[in-house]
């Protein structure tokens, strides 16, 4: 008990974000939220299966100011505009806020969703 209340006060002194186990869960899902939300037709969204998704946490120097900063990799496939179905790779970064939401701060995407 001592260990666990000495090192949550060593990081908490020195500004180090502590990551809870599920966070990059959370990321993960979070990413194909904000995901779905911009395809053309989200209701045929089909996406990678959670367990193969990547998440850590972010190495970009862009955010390095940034606590829980997120990093997120996958893949969905959804139909275009002509009914076809395609496959877009995103890349997604996120951040956990204070009070456990989460903001997307970039979205980027491999192959452009064809709209």
């Amino acid at each position: 008990m001592k260990k666990i209340v000495l090192t949550v006060a060593i990081t908490m002194a020195f500004g180090i974000p502590v990551v809870r186990a599920d966070d990059h869960i959370e990321a993960k899902k979070i990413c194909q939220d904000f995901v779905y939300k911009r395809l053309k037709a989200p209701s045929t969204a089909r996406f990678e299966p959670l367990i193969n998704v990547a998440a850590q946490p972010t190495k970009d120097k862009k955010w390095k100011k940034m606590k829980n900063v997120w990093d997120s990799i996958g893949w969905v496939d959804s139909q275009n505009s002509f009914g076809a179905m395609i496959r877009s790779e995103y890349m997604c970064t996120v951040q956990k806020l204070p009070n456990n939401s989460w903001k997307l701060l970039d979205l980027y995407w491999f192959k452009e969703p064809l709209q």
